[in-house]
């Protein structure tokens, strides 16, 4: 079974201009595996943060 992220910190975090993706690092019973999370963040109308989550993937 793989581990919760939620509460560990991410193995790196890489910016591109506005794009950011966060790498997570897992360990399953047949080892560990890489996921990733792509965002972009936003204000909105309000002047609150926002971010729109684009896609995940594994490794």
């Amino acid at each position: 079974m793989a581990t919760n992220h939620s509460s560990k910190r991410p193995a790196t975090t890489l910016r591109c201009g506005n794009i950011k993706a966060t790498v997570w690092q897992n360990v399953s019973e047949k080892g560990p595996f890489f996921s990733t999370t792509f965002s972009r963040p936003f204000w909105e109308a309000s002047g609150s943060p926002g971010a729109s989550f684009l896609h995940t993937g594994f490794l």
